[in-house]
């Protein structure tokens, strides 16, 4: 019996064995689509955010698909797939064809409202859907910061509603009043309205709350700082001047 169990057995589980390794790289790589449609904390979305990382788009696209396959109704699992094909210029027009599919079963679903916003802001003619859009996740989420500087932008790019974009990034503000996010935004705005002494007030307050000159500025400021710049070569420098 022992020299059956220890020569001929080991000899015949020796197919199974190799087969079983042969399989494991396909095991892996299917886990990954089912970790992600079943939310399982595993190592498959941080293996589908490493091929995004990467630039390994194709890679990430293809799990994307057959995760959307699997799960065709699951709006969790549409809005990630949605988030993977916005990586990739060629497929903007399936991410929003995703996200208005989520929004069809969600339609209070704060996340696909933003991500479809900002895919029709980068198109002319899907502006005029954002706005409203916008409009409704502010009454969505109506204490959001975010949601409102989104607002604004949306506004700021219709003609004749400055105003009402201003109005969205005034309360931006309020909202966050220690954030210098919304603050940045606000003075640009009112840079590109040509309302300059509000702008340089609204700057001063920006600048006020950056602190110290070793501190570390956010992005939005950087930009606001070019952007004065750019006004003080201009005509706009008198007036600068005088504030």
């Amino acid at each position: 019996y022992r020299v059956i169990l220890k020569y001929p057995v080991r000899v015949a589980l020796n197919p199974f064995v190799s087969t079983i390794g042969y399989l494991l790289p396909y095991v892996v790589s299917g886990s990954i689509i089912v970790s992600l449609v079943l939310s399982l904390p595993t190592v498959g979305p941080l293996l589908l955010k490493a091929l995004i990382a990467q630039d390994r788009i194709d890679g990430a696209l293809d799990v994307a698909r057959k995760a959307r396959a699997i799960a065709p109704e699951d709006p969790d699992i549409l809005f990630r797939v949605g988030a993977v094909f916005e990586k990739s210029p060629e497929t903007l027009a399936e991410a929003e064809a995703i996200y208005r599919k989520v929004l069809a079963f969600e339609p209070k679903n704060p996340r696909a409202l933003r991500a479809l916003i900002i895919l029709l802001g980068q198109d002319v003619s899907g502006r005029p859907e954002a706005v409203p859009l916008a409009q409704q996740l502010c009454a969505l989420e109506p204490n959001g910061p975010k949601n409102w500087i989104l607002l604004a932008g949306t506004l700021r790019a219709e003609k004749g509603r400055e105003e009402e974009s201003l109005t969205a990034a005034r309360r931006a503000v309020e909202l966050a009043p220690n954030d210098p996010g919304p603050q940045s935004v606000l003075t640009v705005l009112l840079l590109k309205s040509k309302r300059i002494h509000e702008a340089v007030v609204e700057a001063r307050k920006l600048f006020d709350r950056l602190g110290t000159k070793d501190e570390l500025l956010d992005q939005e400021a950087k930009l606001l700082i070019q952007f004065l710049t750019v006004w003080c070569l201009t005509d706009a420098a008198p007036l600068l001047l005088r504030e």
